[in-house]
């Protein structure tokens, strides 16, 4: 696996529902990147990875972390 992509299958929490800083850190580096892209930087929306809206979501680029962040992302984004 792409070390890029390492964060993804890793445990998100440490305790307490604070994320491990590996998912912390890749999570923000995968959004980063992602609201670089012309449709984000326009409309402020994206396609949400997250495993419950399966990017077929298009929502609020604010509302893609806070899923990332309960949901986890879908292993095979």
């Amino acid at each position: 696996m792409h070390r890029f992509r390492a964060w993804m299958n890793k445990e998100r929490f440490v305790s307490n529902s604070l994320l491990t800083t590996e998912y912390a850190t890749g999570l923000t580096e995968f959004m980063t990147l992602a609201g670089d892209q012309e449709s984000c930087l326009t409309s402020g929306m994206m396609f949400c990875p997250c495993l419950v809206c399966n990017n077929i979501a298009f929502i609020d680029k604010g509302l893609v972390w806070s899923h990332l962040y309960r949901n986890k992302i879908l292993p095979s984004y």
